[in-house]
């Protein structure tokens, strides 16, 4: 929703009237449990039934796109039980919720569901922590390729498509529908259940997998990364040993890529830890590091995955050395798997250099900074948040003079120790249900104080 209309909405008393229909199906602490899909469809049918189907102040450059011109795909939502499923519940909430004022049959209810499905952006904080979910006429134009060549930013709940490449015309423009981080299989399997369609682009037509996911050579004192098919049974291009990789240690490497890489989720960017201490999560990704270290050679992106939630646990247990040597080695295989200026690369290279920092390697910390600063710029502008906190770090780091970082409770001014550990905290995601400290709350006046 646009500025213009969240304007419009409290001031025509449609956003007081949606709420006290909201409190007909329950109390707020009940309400807030709901799914966001019940509240995008009752907002989204209160607008329809008074013909706003555009936003009138929206798009630079403008696009005359109206909610009657979105794909449903309702048809293939009729064909998938799960997605009815939850269509049923949101449908009950919303007839329950709208009453005699509804007036619209189920097929038009499914056809604005299904619209909402396939069109709405999840809204993201400065610090790409999911915050809601909110339709975009204009943006929603944007087509998928997982080889994006621009990104979306909020500020607020206002969106803005930003190119880190050149695009020619804004027809041009493609974002990714996913994360890109995870294997194929997972994104193909996305594609398809969420948005009905088969990505067949250079990363998901099976070409590259091969090469994007490596075996090591057999000499051990080669380090070719050797293809993951049938060339991997050619002498090895780099020493000549022959077969590169037998049979045996070939099919080891898929059974291990196969079970570890099938259970990688979208979301698996958060880490929860309920059942189990952070010491047993952590061992168990070190069985699965040694396992994948013997046939996977360092540019394959399922180590980089190990070590990146590797890195993360470790930063959360504040083992700051042993997180700074593993986000170090995840980044090997990232650069060759995303582009230069791919946000997702350079919060990879934040990471690094923010456990750098905390482990006392202020060399490397600088590097890292300035590499990840460069990319933020490209994609977000100057003036976001975390370009800003990489800026005043790196500035700091520069002058430094080797006096030791430590919190110091009585100091007025900010804190750049406490800051690094906050935004490494919230950087790794690390979820745990009993105790989770709100790190915003200590970066946000940062930001305010510069």
């Amino acid at each position: 929703m646009s500025s213009y209309w969240q304007d419009v909405d409290w001031s025509s008393g449609r956003h007081q009237r949606e709420c006290s229909a909201v409190a007909s199906v329950g109390s707020r602490e009940e309400a807030m449990k709901f799914p966001a899909d019940f509240f995008l469809m009752v907002h989204a049918i209160n607008r329809l039934r008074n013909n706003e189907t555009a936003d009138v102040d929206a798009c630079v450059p403008p696009i005359d796109r109206t909610f009657n011109v979105l794909l449903s795909h309702s048809d293939d939502m009729k064909n998938n039980a799960d997605r009815m499923s939850v269509f049923e519940e949101v449908k009950g909430k919303v007839v329950r919720c709208l009453g005699e004022n509804l007036r619209l049959d189920e097929e038009m209810l499914l056809r604005i569901y299904g619209c909402l499905q396939i069109n709405c952006f999840g809204i993201r904080d400065p610090f790409f922590m999911e915050r809601g979910e909110g339709l975009y006429l204009d943006p929603s134009i944007i087509d998928h390729s997982c080889e994006r060549n621009a990104t979306f930013l909020f500020d607020g709940l206002n969106i803005t498509i930003k190119a880190f490449s050149d695009i020619k015309a804004f027809e041009d423009s493609r974002i990714s529908y996913t994360e890109l981080f995870v294997p194929t299989c997972v994104r193909k399997r996305r594609f398809t259940k969420n948005y009905f369609f088969d990505c067949r682009c250079r990363l998901c037509d099976g070409s590259s997998f091969a090469d994007l996911f490596p075996v090591r050579c057999d000499n051990v004192h080669c380090s070719a990364a050797v293809p993951t098919e049938e060339r991997a049974l050619l002498p090895c291009s780099s020493c000549g040993q022959n077969p590169a990789c037998t049979a045996e240690q070939l099919d080891r490497s898929s059974l291990l890529m196969r079970r570890h890489l099938e259970g990688v989720e979208e979301n698996d960017d958060r880490i929860t830890i309920a059942e189990f201490s952070l010491t047993e999560i952590l061992d168990d990704f070190d069985i699965i590091r040694a396992r994948c270290e013997k046939v996977l050679h360092r540019d394959n992106m399922l180590l980089g995955m190990v070590q990146d939630r590797r890195g993360r646990l470790l930063s959360t247990m504040e083992r700051y050395d042993e997180a700074f040597a593993a986000f170090q080695q995840s980044l090997t295989s990232m650069r060759k798997f995303f582009s230069p200026n791919d946000i997702k690369f350079a919060l990879q290279l934040l990471k690094t250099a923010l456990s750098a920092f905390l482990s006392g390697s202020y060399l490397s910390a600088s590097l890292f900074l300035a590499e990840a600063a460069r990319i933020l710029k490209v994609c977000e502008g100057s003036s976001r948040p975390l370009v800003v906190l990489a800026n005043t770090l790196l500035e700091r780091l520069r002058d430094f003079d080797g006096e030791i970082y430590e919190a110091d409770p009585d100091c007025n001014a900010p804190d750049h120790y406490f800051l690094v550990k906050s935004l490494l905290a919230l950087l790794c995601n690390v979820r745990m249900e009993e105790k989770f400290l709100d790190v915003e709350d200590s970066i946000v006046p940062y930001l305010d104080h510069q």
